[in-house]
């Protein structure tokens, strides 16, 4: 009887001793768990701003690509009327690589745009946009150019139509439309953007 309670002594001894193994051995494994959920989130925390960073700087290209292009435009179209109407050969030849060098630039802007479009595939910038704010601002930056083409636009969108899209791309075509219509239609045309 003796040897029987010794022998379940030490088996209980052993299963206390055994037990607080298996308790320190849980709390590392809710210390780990807590560790790790807190990589986790770190990790997450890190793949928002990465993410943020790199909608910034696609913002900023569009952007600076959209800048660029802008003031571009009426370069492009007015040297070539500017050059038709200069006699002294030396100056004519000066303003041909000006118009040169402007194309080059315009065509680095186009190469840009396209990559960033590549990018925007996967990563949509859709915002609601009111439409006829946006095209009057289009207007107002093209009417220079539409004014020496005598092109007159008329828009007929009503000013509370709203849409969802990306803003960038919508100037684009916008301004796109409105080269089009400076390269196709005769001097004295109507260009009339309809919803």
């Amino acid at each position: 009887m003796r040897k029987r309670t010794k022998a379940l002594e030490t088996a209980n001894k052993e299963f206390k001793k055994q037990n607080k193994e298996l308790i320190r051995k849980t709390i590392d494994l809710v210390e780990l768990k807590g560790q790790i959920e807190d990589k986790n989130a770190d990790l997450d925390n890190a793949i928002k701003e990465i993410n943020n960073l790199l909608k910034l700087r696609t913002e900023f290209m569009n952007r600076a690509a959209h800048d660029l292009r802008t003031p571009l435009t009426p370069i492009v179209t007015l040297l070539p009327i500017i050059k038709n109407q200069i006699k002294d050969e030396k100056i004519r030849q000066e303003l041909s690589i000006v118009e040169n060098n402007a194309a080059y630039l315009r065509q680095i802007i186009n190469e840009l745009i396209s990559m960033l479009r590549i990018v925007d595939e996967s990563n949509q910038n859709y915002e609601k946009i009111n439409l006829g704010k946006l095209i009057n601002e289009v207007i107002t930056n093209e009417s220079n150019i539409l004014d020496i083409h005598k092109i007159k636009l008329v828009k007929m969108v009503s000013s509370k139509l709203k849409v969802m899209g990306n803003r960038l791309k919508l100037i684009e075509v916008l301004q796109n439309i409105i080269s089009n219509a400076l390269k196709f239609m005769p001097k004295g045309g109507i260009l009339k953007i309809t919803s």
